[in-house]
């Protein structure tokens, strides 16, 4: 049997389907599967190998993979369903349905056994007669329409599509585009719903489509600043237009913004135009906007690593990691911290774990694998060629093969790499203004020209 119902939810594995009510439920493939896997457990506990292997079945993943995996799947089916929790930690075991899993069993007509034919006697018929209407009136009731479930209002959309932005995970902005519709359809003149919508393009550089969102945020609430925000993002990261970006953050000293990514945004634009100081200001006032909200605190990481505060930067990192959020950006700035503070070991070992292991395949003899296994090898200068070298072959972008070189103390090859970068208008070129792992090449007159290209 492929259906089942949990809670509110119906998950039909068959169609691989999830639906709230008549709603269907968008969620991303692998926590689909987790889902997959948990529900046909029918509340037994699963073990966390068991559910890696069944979910990767062809790739060797790390914990953290798994857990942010749990993290996002309980998080969307409890904003749906008000707060409520369906998936269970069993610390250091597994886990488990929190809610009782039901299959749903069919039965066709033609499997139902026939009723014998009986003569009624003259003085029952009254009684079967009653019996028959009483028979009709439940048929009636059964075929009235049920009750809807209650159904998620748009505050609790858009509050679940922060949630899964914040990862800044592209494979995601699917399903937060279709949660943002959603809060939409219900209410098109929802503005937090239009603000997120706005971050999402801009993110995903529709440049168009995100100055669209911000005009209508504009229009339905001409007191946020979140328009400008967007604009100003828009101008520094994708046409490195300091100037026009510094006018359009600017309107925040003026305006408020009720999200925290206008502060984030704008510490970044200071941080990479040579403000440490009121970078990191900045970043914190973005994170007691919305303390509970990780992404503005792996902003601080970034913002206290560039300002060459490691120590803070890796507290404000593994906190971010431990809560498990935006746990990429976090880890990419945490080994750095870590490998300018002189803890090459420890450096390597977050460097790998950064790599994504869903982006690629840990069979046995793979390089990367290897490197996982000899832990020790990253207190080797070879290391970090070696890894540089593995990125390579995986069709990793210049800025980041630019990094891996810097940290193998190979300049000529970062300056390449920064070279292609500008060609290629990476998106991350910027970053290696202020990126204290590229301090030893300010100065050299290819280091330079990137930069003065890049108006920094």
């Amino acid at each position: 049997m492929s259906k089942y119902r949990c809670g509110l939810f119906s998950v039909d594995l068959d169609r691989e389907e999830v639906r709230a009510g008549d709603r269907p439920v968008g969620l991303p493939r692998k926590n689909f599967e987790v889902l997959r896997e948990l529900v046909r457990a029918e509340g037994k506990l699963v073990q966390r190998d068991d559910l890696t292997r069944a979910v990767w079945p062809d790739t060797v993943v790390e914990e953290a993979t798994l857990r942010q995996n749990i993290y996002t799947l309980r998080s969307m089916l409890r904003e749906i369903d008000s707060g409520r929790e369906y998936v269970e930690t069993v610390p250091k075991t597994g886990y488990r349905m929190a809610v009782p899993v039901e299959r749903l069993e069919t039965i066709s007509a033609d499997s139902a056994s026939p009723i014998p034919h009986r003569r009624v006697p003259r003085y029952a018929r009254p009684a079967v007669t009653a019996i028959l209407i009483l028979a009709v009136a439940v048929f009636l009731w059964m075929r009235l329409p049920a009750p809807r479930p209650p159904q998620p209002a748009p505050e609790q959309f858009v509050s679940q599509a922060w949630e899964i932005l914040d990862q800044r995970d592209g494979r995601l902005f699917p399903t937060v585009e279709w949660l943002l519709d959603q809060a939409i359809r219900d209410n098109s003149a929802y503005v937090p719903a239009h603000e997120a919508r706005a971050v999402l393009f801009a993110l995903e550089r529709r440049e168009a489509l995100a100055e669209a969102e911000a005009a209508q945020v504009q229009k339905l609430d001409p007191t946020t600043a979140l328009p400008q925000a967007i604009r100003g993002f828009d101008r520094m990261m994708y046409h490195w237009d300091w100037s026009a970006a510094a006018h359009n953050f600017a309107v925040l000293d003026r305006v408020g913004c009720r999200q925290p990514v206008c502060r984030q945004w704008r510490a970044l634009y200071l941080a990479l135009t040579g403000n440490s100081v009121e970078a990191v200001r900045e970043a914190n006032f973005a994170l007691e906007i919305d303390a509970a909200r990780l992404a503005p605190r792996a902003q601080l990481a970034q913002v206290l690593y560039w300002a060459g505060r490691y120590d803070d930067a890796i507290s404000e990192a593994r906190t971010v990691l431990e809560a498990g959020g935006v746990w990429t950006h976090a880890r990419y700035h945490l080994w750095k911290s870590l490998l300018l503070k002189g803890d090459r070991l420890a450096a390597a070992e977050v460097a790998l774990r950064s790599r994504d292991g869903a982006w690629y395949r840990l069979g046995h003899g793979d390089e990367l694998h290897d490197m996982i296994a000899d832990p020790a090898a990253g207190s080797q200068p070879e290391f970090w060629t070696r890894l540089l070298q593995a990125e390579e072959r995986r069709g990793v972008g210049p800025y980041f093969l630019a990094e891996l070189a810097m940290a193998a103390g190979d300049r000529d090859r970062a300056l390449a790499e920064l070279e292609a970068s500008l060609k290629s208008r990476d998106f991350f070129l910027p970053f290696a203004r202020r990126d204290p792992l590229f301090g030893p090449l300010h100065g050299e007159s290819r280091y330079e020209a990137v930069m003065q290209a890049v108006g920094l």
